[in-house]
């Protein structure tokens, strides 16, 4: 399976709207073949297919480097003063 927001161009912020403009761009490009591109346009317009497809091809590689907590930020803490019941959800 490709990339959904790869065959349309779309960004994974984009709304509806931008999606339905792309496919329509995309089948002017014909890059992918029209089965792919309608089946990109619906993983995107179902909402839980799309929230699937945002796990499933993460945007982490265009993004670049994710900074690490400095070690300075986490030296003062102090972990003895953490109620863990305080968020008990069961």
């Amino acid at each position: 399976m490709n990339n959904p927001y790869e065959v349309l161009g779309v960004d994974q912020n984009a709304p509806m709207k931008d999606i339905v403009r792309a496919m329509a761009l995309a089948m002017t490009k014909r890059k992918y073949s029209p089965k792919e591109i309608a089946a990109a346009k619906v993983q995107l317009s179902t909402p839980d297919k799309r929230l699937a497809s945002d796990f499933t091809f993460p945007i982490l590689d265009k993004i670049g480097t994710i900074n690490p907590i400095p070690v300075s930020a986490t030296e003062d803490l102090d972990v003895s003063s953490f109620d863990p019941n305080k968020y008990n959800s069961l």
